[in-house]
């Protein structure tokens, strides 16, 4: 009887596994495809902003990709293209700024929905984005 019930216990704890890795895999294949297929549809928005500062010398840009669901792994998608850009100045100063692009999964495509350009207390993500300490 006790041999029956541990081999019920240890069924039971291998199938949660094996669904708890399901899920796992699950997410992150579908947030690698995701976060890849926004990049992708925010490729216009990166040029323009590496246009923008290529005038200026020492110019770099870094972006920062984030995918979502509303509920968990179903749901509506939302993605957010952060991108970060550093020049430095005539005068020697860099200068940081943090641009966002808010996105809906609409079907198969992204569609941008808002930007805004985020406040001086996002700076310090820039700096760090770049390796540069404050």
């Amino acid at each position: 009887m006790k041999n029956s019930s541990k081999r019920t216990r240890s069924a039971v704890l291998i199938g949660l596994l094996t669904a708890l890795s399901a899920v796992w895999a699950f997410a992150v294949i579908d947030a690698y495809v995701s976060d890849r297929g926004l990049e992708k549809a925010a490729q216009d928005r990166i040029q323009e902003c590496r246009n923008f500062i290529k005038k200026y010398p020492r110019s770099a840009i870094a972006t920062d990709i984030t995918t979502a669901h509303e509920f968990l792994l179903f749901g509506k998608s939302t993605g957010k293209v952060r991108v970060y850009s550093k020049y430095r100045e005539f005068d020697g100063r860099n200068v940081y700024s943090v641009i966002e692009y808010f996105y809906e999964g609409q079907g198969d495509k992204w569609v941008q929905t808002e930007s805004a350009s985020l406040p001086g207390s996002y700076l310090k993500q820039a700096k760090r984005a770049f390796g540069d300490e404050i």
